[in-house]
């Protein structure tokens, strides 16, 4: 499951390997486009070019190397910028309400909003199994604890139903992976147009093009990111209703009350 070449699998290709290479490409011209001595560009260019093998053991290595560094940077942060970014184009588009969604303040797991939702729109019995479960937990660091234990219980419970948690989680770590590429790779650009600027007035026009696709690229993606998370809880809230007859026992009635429940019929 963890491995390198999946796509839609947690801590594989999707996740870490396209967001490093993306990474490192961008670093890579970044630094190319300042003012150096063509003849060394060139030159080197030509023997990476002709070592295709070790141009692409560096590529699989750096790139792979990168997309755990962005990983381990974990999707709160970018989460919590995607929140704050549908707030503010709530209140300019005049559609601010006071206080804003729930889904907009609160923290992950989102527990408050997922009581919202079994409310009003699950079946009873879905709003009755969270109420058992789900909802004496709290939003923050210890609902994600509980969140990360259904999702290893559910592991070894149903395998059918890890496919769709993870092809959810990997497409979540994605959007954050690629979003902070996307912010060091605009950095660095922005760094390179100066040093250009100074050294060899004027910039060449593709880096303004570059610039501005990253920063409607981050624009999109944040804009989107808290609903795509939302949805990754949903999933996992949907996988223990499914399967909590084997997972959260301990929440069904005993037989003996059960019997005494029926004789009092």
């Amino acid at each position: 499951m963890n491995t390198v070449t999946a796509i839609g699998v947690g801590r594989g290709l999707f996740d870490i390997f396209i967001p490093g290479v993306f990474l490192l490409l961008n670093l890579v011209g970044a630094f190319c486009s300042l003012p150096f001595d063509r003849n060394i560009l060139t030159w080197q260019a030509s023997n990476w070019v002709g070592s295709a093998a070790l141009g692409t053991i560096a590529v699989i290595t750096f790139g792979y190397l990168f997309g755990v560094i962005l990983r381990v940077q974990r999707a709160n942060c970018a989460d919590r910028i995607s929140a704050w970014l549908i707030r503010l184009l709530r209140r300019l588009s005049f559609k601010k309400t006071d206080p804003p969604p729930i889904y907009l303040t609160e923290k992950f797991p989102f527990i408050k909003f997922l009581k919202k939702r079994s409310e009003l729109y699950h079946p009873k019995e879905a709003e009755t199994f969270f109420n058992k479960v789900w909802s004496a937990r709290a939003s923050g660091i210890g609902g994600q604890s509980f969140f990360n234990f259904c999702k290893v219980m559910l592991m070894y419970e149903n395998e059918n139903v890890m496919t769709e948690i993870n092809s959810a989680e990997a497409l979540t770590r994605y959007m954050a992976s690629i979003f902070y590429a996307l912010l060091i790779s605009l950095l660095f650009w922005i760094i390179s147009g100066i040093a250009i600027w100074i050294m060899s007035p004027p910039a060449p026009p593709y880096i303004f093009l570059i610039i501005g696709i990253y920063i409607v690229s981050m624009f999109l993606i944040m804009r989107n990111l808290r609903l795509i998370r939302l949805k990754e809880v949903e999933t996992v809230f949907a996988a223990t209703f499914k399967c909590r007859n084997t997972l959260f026992k301990s929440n069904k009635p005993s037989e003996a009350k059960t019997r005494n429940w029926r004789k009092r019929i």
